[in-house]
């Protein structure tokens, strides 16, 4: 899904952030997705925050309950998303992400 949306770009994959986070600190991304497994700790999000403030962190997360994503958001996410109901909102997200990074095409 990731290579379907125009002007982004996939720079690296992981299966944990925690051992991944020295790649990640070195690639300095606009963008990270990091996905949650229901009951997981949030510490993964806090650590990304803090290690890339000026990323944007997204949140994929197998619960898309309104108690999961105030947690995710409070841990310092910028977004997050139930992994399998919300696709097309994070698709759409995605799209004003990286159309945010898009130079204006004139005057």
């Amino acid at each position: 899904m990731l290579r379907t949306v125009a002007g982004m770009q996939v720079v690296g994959a992981g299966t944990d952030p925690d051992s991944d986070l020295p790649a990640i600190e070195a690639l300095r991304p606009d963008v990270v997705l990091v996905g949650l497994r229901t009951g997981q700790s949030l510490q993964q999000v806090r650590l990304l925050t803090a290690t890339l403030p000026e990323s944007i962190v997204v949140v994929l997360s197998n619960s898309g309950s309104s108690l999961m994503r105030r947690a995710c958001l409070r841990a310092g996410g910028s977004y997050c998303f139930d992994k399998t109901l919300e696709v097309d909102e994070l698709h759409s997200t995605l799209l004003e992400i990286a159309m945010r990074g898009q130079p204006s095409s004139g005057p």
